[in-house]
């Protein structure tokens, strides 16, 4: 017997979505929905970090944020970092616990 299993997981661009608050309204739907989101950056050359702070506020599993070596990228790294920073012993690498909760 086959097993069919379906991924509930939107992508999140909040360049593409409209606005900041169409942005916050759909990872809100999502997360209600008990859905993942993914957030991501803007496809290109850009120095916009927003996305590091919705990930954080809306306490959001993952990014995509591409490779640490672009400055796009480095610059959403390095405001999670700040973050992280300000967040203090607040914050939580899940690291290996990501999928395994157990691990």
């Amino acid at each position: 017997m086959s097993r069919v299993q379906v991924l509930q997981l939107p992508l999140l661009k909040v360049n593409q979505i409209g606005s900041i608050t169409e942005s916050i309204l759909s990872a809100r739907l999502s997360l209600t929905n008990e859905w993942g989101v993914v957030v991501s950056h803007r496809s290109g050359k850009t120095e916009y970090d927003l996305i590091a702070d919705l990930v954080v506020g809306f306490i959001i599993d993952q990014i995509k944020a591409g490779v640490c070596y672009r400055s796009a990228s480095r610059y959403i790294f390095n405001q999670l970092l700040r973050v992280q920073e300000e967040l203090d012993s607040d914050t939580i690498y899940a690291g290996l616990k990501y999928h395994n909760p157990q691990a």
